[in-house]
């Protein structure tokens, strides 16, 4: 509210670059069958790229790249403070070349590490604030090459010990047991947008899970920001995948998200356990498969992989998959445990043919629903008659209803707005059981059944805060304020005004404004506008709301400032990952909604629909329902309706509805405040 107006590698051969999901009715390769909505990796080595087949292959069947070597420390540190990027270098240039996101492997890890980091000259670990320069030194020189070209980095590599708790790393022994909060903390400061791992080998399995656990969830209680727990995923065929499916959920069941970061399945027999740590292992085994996987092997593989990807792409909380090596013929396991031995764990063999398994995965894609097109984009709306009128008032009539808040609570929608009276804004609550009857519900004005919120208060928020046990009411005072109610049905229970600012902060717009509320697991983001043409956001810990808000930041900036107007709103999507939609005027005065992504609320906003032509929602792709008379062009400050009523705002894609308001058309050139807004509703096209 304002105060102003992308082969498959059969025997026949290489499919082209080109031949895309897009082109193909039938999905035909790993990437054509994970769509754009789901991340496949594979870690490459950049020597092999040197082979065109190889890197055809790995272009058409992937859409992630993992580096498997080439930005690990020792890769590129080669004396302190002298670095070679070439090899990184080249790696980057080609995932940029083929539009392939990028997982950067590894900052911290006690292995493929130069000692110099750590250890002094005779291998004693350096005085703590040594050590942490260093550490930050690498990590702020690494993350600052590619800040911004990275999407996530796997921050510790295998801290937890086999044996159980810390593992005894020079890091470690140099800095202490919070070596790795300082990583995380120095790498959420090197590249605020780009996501952080913790990654780690059998912290699934049920000897190591424990120690696993409990280190991912002493990492979230220090506060730092961990965005998915990096599960390697190298497996026997021999490995109880009920042991797996119970250990990755419960990574799942504690809140994190989880990541699949170097999968792949090892068939031949070995008399040691699996994981990845060298010193762990045996030295000794068999390789009875030199001329190739037998059938019966080769089916047993085929399951591994289908029952394992059947699991995982049941579950938006896991975000990505990335297998360890191309090919077989390009696997660490031809050389561990034993150098030099034959081996078979991937979905390709060492002609880059696909095996059994690959078919497999292929079916556990289509029998997911994927790929799937992605419910947010090329929306169409269909909008009905409107659903809420200006409510009546004999003593002081009601010109508009605007700036809806909405929730589903005990069988009643709960609705909060902004009325327009010619003597200035004030909030209206309202409840009912369904839409059709709420054009009858009772309004009852703020103003009146609270003393408290007499005077200007308007472009309210709605949302039970669960830490608190309270409803929160966030409103615009001109500055944002709000009020708590453990009853949110009646209005006179509402608590006093309490502002989140002792006074405006710098960095405030001159006049900010509709003011969002959103939480994730350890912060409270503030966003707003200002129409000025930015958006921005102050935040505060989660333990710490309402209390501690951070000066505002620009998030985004249009240097037309119509463009991004008002009326910001940002939800959590059920699937994964979060939407901004900001009110924008078009040419002919209309307003209209724009939209982006992001998947942190203080990572990197993407466009979506972001256009007059191509809007989220607007007079481009909204129709009427047949046989309702058209009554708005204006598309404008709305909520979409959220499937809870918690602090973290989140809604279904696949599930949209926006409450919004409209305006009749002959009502252009009015005064603001008299505008005759009402309340519409906006379902998906054949929804």
């Amino acid at each position: 509210m304002t105060m102003i107006s992308l082969l498959l590698t059969a025997a026949v051969g290489l499919i082209p670059l080109a031949a895309f999901a897009d082109s193909q009715p039938e999905p035909k390769t790993l990437r054509q069958a994970a769509g754009p909505g789901f991340s496949l990796g594979v870690a490459i080595a950049a020597h092999n790229l040197d082979d065109p087949r190889y890197r055809e292959h790995v272009v058409s069947q992937f859409n992630s790249l993992t580096a498997e070597n080439e930005m690990k420390p020792s890769s590129m540190l080669r004396a302190p403070g002298e670095y070679d990027f070439t090899a990184a270098d080249r790696f980057m240039a080609f995932a940029e070349e083929h539009g392939m996101e990028v997982i950067g492997h590894t900052l911290v890890w006690h292995a493929q590490a130069p000692g110099f980091l750590f250890q002094d000259a005779e291998g004693k670990p350096l005085p703590r604030e040594v050590a942490l320069k260093n550490m930050r030194d690498h990590i702020f020189t690494v993350m600052g090459r590619y800040k911004g070209r990275v999407k996530g980095w796997d921050v510790v590599n295998e801290a937890v010990a086999d044996s159980g708790g810390l593992r005894d790393t020079p890091a470690r022994r140099a800095i202490g047991d919070d070596y790795l909060v300082k990583a995380f903390e120095f790498a959420a400061q090197a590249d605020p947008e780009a996501e952080l791992y913790y990654n780690d080998y059998n912290i699934e399995l049920d000897y190591k899970r424990p120690s696993g656990l409990a280190l991912v969830k002493s990492l979230r209680d220090a506060g730092v920001r961990l965005d998915a727990v990096g599960i390697q995923g190298h497996y026997m065929t021999s490995t109880s995948m009920d042991e797996v499916k119970r250990g990755i959920q419960a990574y799942i069941d504690e809140g994190f998200k989880v990541v699949i970061t170097e999968l792949d399945v090892d068939p031949l027999p070995r008399r040691g356990s699996g994981g990845a740590d060298v010193t762990a292992a045996e030295r000794e085994g068999l390789n009875p498969y030199v001329n190739g996987l037998p059938d019966e092997q080769q089916k047993r593989l085929a399951e591994f992989y289908g029952e394992f990807f059947d699991f995982a792409l049941a579950r938006p909380q896991i975000t990505r998959i990335t297998f360890w090596g191309a090919s077989d013929a390009h696997t660490w396991l031809n050389n561990f445990p034993v150098r030099g031995r034959t081996n078979h764990p991937l979905l390709f063999d060492r002609s880059l043919a696909p095996k059994p398994a690959f078919h497999r995965v292929l079916e556990s894609f289509r029998k997911a629903g994927f790929p799937r097109t992605k419910p947010l984009e090329n929306l169409t709306w269909v909008a009905g008659a409107e659903v809420v009128p200006p409510p009546k008032d004999p003593r002081r009539p009601v010109v508009a209803i605007k700036d809806p808040t909405v929730v589903r609570h005990e069988g009643l929608w709960h609705l909060f707005a902004t009325v327009a009276r010619s003597s200035g804004w004030q909030m209206v609550y309202m409840n009912f059981p369904t839409w059709e009857g709420a054009a009858k519900a009772e309004p009852r004005f703020m103003d009146e059944a609270n003393p408290g919120l007499r005077g200007y208060h308007c472009a309210p928020q709605v949302f039970w805060f669960e830490p608190h046990g309270l409803w929160y009411l966030i409103y615009q005072s001109q500055h944002p304020q709000f009020s708590t109610t453990k009853t949110i049905s009646d209005p006179s229970s509402w608590s006093a005004p309490k502002s989140f600012f002792a006074e405006k902060p710098a960095g405030a717009p001159d006049l900010w404004l509709d003011y969002f509320i959103i939480c994730d697991e350890t912060h409270a983001y503030l966003f707003f506008t200002g129409d000025d043409g930015k958006l921005y956001r102050s935040r505060t810990a989660l333990a710490d709301f309402p209390n501690g808000m951070s000066p505002p930041v620009i998030v985004l900036s249009e240097e037309n400032r119509f463009h991004l107007f008002e009326g910001s709103a940002h939800y959590r999507m059920k699937d994964g990952g979060y939407l901004t939609i900001i009110e924008a005027i078009g040419p002919t005065g209309i307003r209209y909604y724009r939209s982006w992504t992001a998947e942190r609320l203080d990572g990197k906003w993407t466009p979506l629909a972001d256009t007059w032509e191509k809007p989220f929602a607007g007079v481009a792709n909204v129709r009427f329902a047949p046989g309702v008379e058209p009554w708005t062009e204006d598309i404008s400050h709305g909520e979409l309706i959220r499937e809870g009523f918690d602090q973290t705002m989140t809604i279904d894609p696949n599930n949209l509805q926006l409450l919004f308001q409209g305006r009749v058309k002959s009502s252009n050139g009015m005064e603001y405040l008299l505008l005759p807004y009402r309340l519409g509703l906006l379902k998906p096209a054949g929804r």
